[in-house]
């Protein structure tokens, strides 16, 4: 073996993806990286464990995230499960730990694009490689061989320029859509969003207004907890990593670079009630989001009544998740459109905070259709959403929902 070739050992968690990790290590063996798994060996000549510590000290570590591998590592399996899962991530994570984050040896490779909800927590702010696509295992080849796609060439002369002539006019950067910021301190705003990357990291770019809009980003640097954001169709919790003002073409802008806050939106993390099941009031909450939907009185006047009638908004909103969510009280439609009718943005807000909230409380995993239009006596909704899978055989849930939002002065 020369020293070319890389030593590389991976980190997962059976199941589902068995086949695949086999896949991906013949692949890099062929590629001429000396890569080990598990599966390559009935049994190790000096034991499991021992195997193990060799593997996870001594070579570059391909980390495969999913919900068993995240479950395990925080050691919330069922006793005697996945217990070469949780050695092997704590030996990585001692590994990390005894490199002060200089460790570039352990990296986190997806199978499944949405498995970046499982990265452990000391691995979230490493570049990652999304192997569902052939370019991610370019780059991770790359990596692995030290072949960078864009080699760093020598330095040459500093050249002498000529002075800048003022320019007349300066083209305005064009923003293709907003971006929506929901804090504990800063409360909830909104900017004009003119690039978003979220290849490795999440990184954004806006155009802040003016001196009080970049003062409002600045503060999200110090919230304690993670911010809330939406764009597009797409909503996350998110912590400012860097923060960044420039100038182009004449115009401020702000890059922010954010990273990622694990949001738990699986099925442990919610309950059916009185024989409701969990997906049914993740679509009253959606209704609720959408269409203001109230949740009907038990009529009663007696103690367990009001208790029963207290439990059940508790579930609908969303207060009864332990997990890092929002809480849906109200619709934000009829607030945001009453009294900004003329305004060509607030039916864009609106949709902006619904996306927030439908997945920010759990209502809906992705979003795949989501209109509002006004029309006379309120807002038209169509939506249709997928909640998350439960089980890997069966379809993930989807919710439809077609109304109107009332809004009250609309004509």
């Amino acid at each position: 073996m020369s020293a070319e070739n890389p030593l590389v050992a991976i980190s997962y968690a059976h199941g589902e993806y068995d086949q695949q990790i086999i896949d991906l290590s013949n692949r890099l063996r062929g590629d001429g990286i000396d890569c080990e798994i598990d599966a390559y060996d009935d049994e190790p000549v000096h034991g499991w464990g021992r195997w193990m510590i060799k593997m996870m000290t001594t070579r570059i570590v391909l980390v495969v995230p999913s919900e068993a591998y995240f479950r395990r590592y925080v050691l919330e399996e069922t006793t005697g499960v996945g217990q070469g899962v949780a050695f092997e991530s704590g030996l990585l994570l001692q590994r990390a730990i005894e490199a002060q984050g200089g460790s570039h040896e352990i990296i986190p490779v997806l199978l499944d694009n949405a498995d970046v909800a499982y990265i452990p927590e000391f691995l979230r702010d490493v570049d990652r490689y999304d192997l569902s696509e052939e370019k991610g295992y370019e780059r991770l080849l790359r990596r692995l061989t030290k072949q960078p796609a864009h080699p760093r060439p020598p330095l040459g002369t500093v050249p002498l320029l000529p002075p800048l002539q003022s320019a007349t006019s300066a083209p305005k950067m064009s923003p293709t859509q907003l971006v929506l910021f929901h804090s504990e301190d800063a409360g909830i705003f909104g900017m004009p969003l003119a690039e978003v990357d979220r290849a490795d990291k999440l990184r954004l770019v806006v155009l802040p207004d003016d001196h009080a809009d970049v003062a409002r980003l600045r503060g999200l640097e110090n919230e304690s907890r993670a911010i809330a954001l939406a764009y597009g169709s797409t909503a996350l919790f998110g912590r400012i990593k860097s923060f960044r003002e420039i100038m182009k073409d004449g115009h401020d802008s702000v890059v922010l670079e954010l990273a990622e806050e694990r949001f738990d939106n699986s099925f442990g993390t919610e309950m059916s009630y009185n024989n409701i099941s969990a997906d049914e009031i993740a679509e009253m909450r959606a209704r609720r989001i959408l269409l203001d939907e109230k949740l009907p009185s038990s009529q009663g006047s007696s103690m367990l009544d009001r208790l029963n009638d207290t439990t059940f908004e508790s579930f609908v909103s969303g207060r009864t998740s332990t997990a890092n969510r929002l809480v849906a009280k109200s619709s934000p439609i009829p607030v945001l459109v009453r009294g900004a009718q003329n305004s060509p943005d607030s039916l864009a807000v609106a949709r902006l905070m619904c996306v927030m909230l439908l997945i920010l409380t759990g209502a809906v995993e992705r979003i795949l259709r989501l209109d509002l239009t006004l029309e006379a006596g309120g807002v038209r909704v169509e939506f249709e959403g997928r909640r998350h899978k439960v089980y890997s055989n069966v379809e993930a849930p989807r919710i439809a929902v077609s109304g109107i939002c009332p809004i009250e002065g609309t004509n």
